[in-house]
């Protein structure tokens, strides 16, 4: 059903242990009251089971924090209403605890989150996001910070990421931002209208160590927001020596 909680909710089906596969019979939206957590390993939520037009989730992020998980055909959309979880922390989704791996994101929409869209923390390994759309980041919203708008964070020591065939549009910075130790593969992706002078950002400056990354087939598109000098690839002054970053194919 489309309950924030209770039998038969989202929130109790992720909860749950064991290995499972989560279905729906209903399509519509579920209003998130508090963040929507999976810390239970072996689980498939299944969005296109549900009827057109599919499941949305808004006012809370979606956390994943275990492993084996597959996350499908789910659209994301955070807000900024006066409802749901801290403005600072209000991700998208967010693969944020360590020994977190087997992880596939794939045909997921996230968009409008007053931090980032989509994000990693800590130290992780095999984590795949494919064919989704990360966009349209909250830049003059509710952050303590003030303008904001982030796409895609990948955090410090986070292992054998692959990043293949998604869309991030509108982000004003981190199309994504890997930082250090971090190892990725950046594959067949379209990066539009970002609205800093950098696209795709290495850096580390929390002193996490090399990077490693190969980035090929992408293509990275001016738009309104894009300054004239806008860079693609940006390794910053922070990261370390080791890192290497290997590309190929870009437009």
């Amino acid at each position: 059903n489309l309950n924030d909680s209770g039998t038969g909710s989202l929130r109790a089906a992720l909860s749950a242990s064991g290995p499972r596969m989560v279905v729906f019979e209903v399509s519509g939206t579920i209003s998130l009251g508090s963040e929507l957590n999976i810390q239970n390993p072996y689980v498939t939520l299944a969005g296109q089971t549900a009827p057109s037009p599919g499941i949305t989730l808004k006012g809370a992020p979606l956390r994943l924090r275990t492993h084996n998980v597959l996350i499908q055909h789910i659209r994301i959309r955070v807000g900024d209403s006066s409802g749901g979880s801290s403005p600072d922390n209000r991700d998208g989704f967010s693969i944020d605890a360590k020994g977190v791996y087997n992880v596939v994101v794939d045909h997921v929409s996230t968009s409008w989150a007053i931090d980032e869209n989509a994000n990693t923390w800590y130290e992780q390994q095999d984590v795949t996001i494919s064919n989704s759309i990360i966009s349209e980041g909250l830049k003059n919203s509710l952050h303590s910070k003030g303008a904001h708008s982030m796409g895609m964070l990948i955090g410090d020591n986070a292992k054998k990421n692959t990043f293949k065939g998604n869309l991030l549009a509108h982000n004003h910075e981190r199309n994504p931002l890997f930082k250090g130790g971090a190892s990725a593969v950046v594959l067949n992706n379209i990066f539009y209208n970002p609205g800093t002078g950098w696209i795709t950002q290495f850096n580390d400056d929390y002193n996490s160590g090399a990077s490693l990354a190969s980035i090929v087939g992408n293509v990275y598109l001016q738009g309104p927001n894009t300054p004239s000098s806008a860079t693609a690839i940006y390794v910053g002054y922070k990261c370390k020596t080791g890192t290497k970053i290997y590309q190929a194919d870009n437009k």
